[in-house]
């Protein structure tokens, strides 16, 4: 089944008998409206309230956008962040390298 898309589903193709096996197998096609509301599931996204499988559980719904969601960073405002002090280096990129390798405890040498 390809959810969103019931034309290319092979789920759809089976139940159709365009494809083996065919569904439900030996036995005569299901009507039409059975099938219609079959592939109008499948071009809504196949949704479903519980677990296909015991024991597993749905995804969220990624279509909502949750306190976590805005709490990531590339979605967080921008802001200044204050230029560390550090001798011996006068271009800001420099000192934020040094600071955070100091930080990490590479030698002053690797950080000349």
């Amino acid at each position: 089944m390809v959810p969103f898309h019931a034309d290319q589903s092979r789920l759809l193709k089976m139940l159709r008998h365009e494809e083996d096996p065919a569904m439900p197998e030996r036995k005569p096609k299901l009507a039409e409206a059975a099938i219609a509301k079959i592939a109008a599931w499948i071009d809504s996204g196949a949704p479903y309230s519980r677990p296909p499988l015991e024991g597993k559980t749905a995804g969220r719904d990624r279509g909502k956008v949750t306190e976590e969601d805005r709490a990531w960073w590339s979605f967080l405002p921008l802001s200044t962040a204050p230029v560390p002090e550090f001798a011996g280096k006068p271009h800001p990129v420099d000192r934020f390298l040094a600071a955070k390798g100091a930080a990490k405890g590479l030698s002053r040498m690797a950080l000349t």
